[in-house]
């Protein structure tokens, strides 16, 4: 039997609001953080944020920007650490949005061209 007090816990656990969207294997991704330059993947992304697999030193800034070059940059807040990637929190302005957009444009067409193969 499932309590109100249950159900508030599961709303508080899962903090997303936007579905997530796998792009791993996608790529070349740089994050810039601490005055330093490393690569990345991006494993899923939402409209709320993005968890990146580094290949270097995890950041200690909260602050970061996440870069392709075809893309463009998105500027996000580091969130969480886990064991070589990190969670982070876009924030909203229209140079992030339009990153999003483009990386989930991108997935369609690569979907659509594995679909057809």
């Amino acid at each position: 039997m499932s309590t109100m007090r249950d159900a508030e816990a599961v709303e508080r656990d899962d903090r997303r609001q936007w579905p997530r969207y796998g792009l791993a294997g996608r790529g070349p991704f740089t994050v810039t953080a601490d005055g330093r330059i490393c690569a990345c993947t991006i494993e899923d992304i939402s409209l709320g944020g993005a968890r990146l697999r580094l290949d270097g030193e995890m950041p200690r800034n909260l602050e970061i920007r996440i870069e392709h070059p075809l893309v463009g940059y998105a500027y996000a807040r580091h969130c969480w650490t886990g064991p070589h990637e990190i969670g982070v929190e876009f924030d909203h302005s229209q140079q992030s949005l339009d990153f999003i957009s483009h990386c989930l444009m991108d997935r369609a067409e690569v979907a659509a061209a594995e679909r057809v193969a």
